[in-house]
């Protein structure tokens, strides 16, 4: 949503609100870079927290903030979307609780695979499955306020040969990937563990 979509929701009446979400604007895969959530604080806020629901009112993803330090950028490639000329890099989610305005940039992606430290993909990344088209919802809670808004995540039109249905069914091999990729980055994990709790016995 651009500022003069969210300035056009504005009304006095707001800023006697504790919390106030605004409508975001539909989203479009691979045009959309996110889904800009845009909220109004009367007062600072020091917890914040974002959910983000699925078609079926499931939670996706939760993010809470503010952040007391500014995150650093994914050490990851960043990925093609069908239809794109160039890769794009997600942008580092942030969640702000400062007085007035604030914006929530979510990037249309499921949790990320498990990882673990000095693992290397030349070729491919643990970031999270893209979201299928269809009507998700962000929630917003503060001090014990909650606002939920709904919103669109739309195919690109412009790419042909492309339904929702091969969407979906792409989201769930995506998912099926991501998962194994999770178990098998586990396993790994254990392993360490496990030889890390051998060589401190022998020690």
């Amino acid at each position: 949503m651009d500022n003069i979509s969210v300035l056009r929701q504005a009304n006095a009446a707001m800023t006697s609100e504790p919390l106030v979400l605004f409508d975001p604007a539909d989203a479009v895969r691979s045009v959309s870079r996110s889904v800009m959530i845009d909220y109004y604080l009367k007062a600072a806020a020091d917890k914040v927290t974002i959910d983000i629901l699925d078609p079926a009112g499931k939670v996706i993803r939760t993010y809470s903030g503010p952040e007391t330090e500014k995150p650093a950028a994914p050490n990851r490639p960043a990925e093609m979307e069908e239809g794109e000329g160039a890769p794009r890099q997600a942008a580092a989610a942030r969640v702000t609780g400062a007085a007035g305005m604030n914006r929530f940039m979510w990037d249309m992606r499921y949790p990320n695979a498990v990882d673990f430290p000095g693992m290397i993909m030349w070729a491919a990344s643990t970031r999270g499955p893209a979201a299928p088209p269809g009507r998700y919802q962000v929630r917003v809670t503060v001090a014990g306020v909650t606002k939920t808004q709904d919103f669109l995540i739309k195919r690109n039109a412009a790419v042909p040969g492309v339904t929702d249905a091969d969407l979906q069914a792409q989201f769930a091999l995506a998912s099926q990937i991501s998962e194994r990729v999770s178990e098998a980055n586990r396993a790994v994990i254990r392993i360490r563990d496990i030889k890390t709790q051998i060589t401190e016995r022998m020690g």
